[in-house]
């Protein structure tokens, strides 16, 4: 798996946008991280050496969503463990400056077959209905993002 070779047997520091408008979560479907479909999570990635977290929420959310940020508090944090991956993520909430959500890419995906496949607006109800295995755990019923929609 390209994952694994890529980032396998080193700790990583990933970001997330959590990018929220009309009722609706921004969402991307990666290609890769499952054999049987696509694994949902809120746009992010890899922090830079040197960069800071809120220069990578932007930078990520950019490269992925075409969106220009202003990243605001951090909302939650995770640990990913699943030997060889092992990642600390942190998601922050994002405001739209400008632009228009259309689907980006992974600049570090060189292969030919992009792993981010699709972007959607999703309600709390709507990712309900994504199975757990297709979804990053900060989607689950307990989220600290759904304070949000209330």
């Amino acid at each position: 798996m390209e994952i694994s070779r890529l980032y396998g047997n080193k700790l990583r520091i990933r970001v997330h946008g959590i990018c929220i408008a009309s009722g609706k979560l921004l969402l991307l479907g990666h290609q890769g991280l499952r054999p049987d479909g696509l694994w949902w999570a809120p746009p992010g990635g890899g922090v830079e050496p040197g960069e800071s977290l809120e220069e990578a929420v932007r930078r990520e959310m950019w490269e992925e969503t075409n969106l220009n940020v202003t990243v605001g508090p951090l909302i939650s944090w995770t640990e990913f463990l699943q030997p060889p991956l092992h990642a600390v993520e942190f998601f922050f909430h994002v405001q739209i400056e400008s632009g228009e959500a259309r689907l980006g890419h992974d600049p570090e995906n060189t292969s030919d077959h992009p792993w981010i496949q699709e972007l959607d607006w999703l309600t709390p109800a709507d990712w309900s209905r994504i199975s757990p295995e297709h979804r990053h755990r900060i989607l689950n019923p307990n989220s600290p993002l759904l304070k949000y929609f209330s």
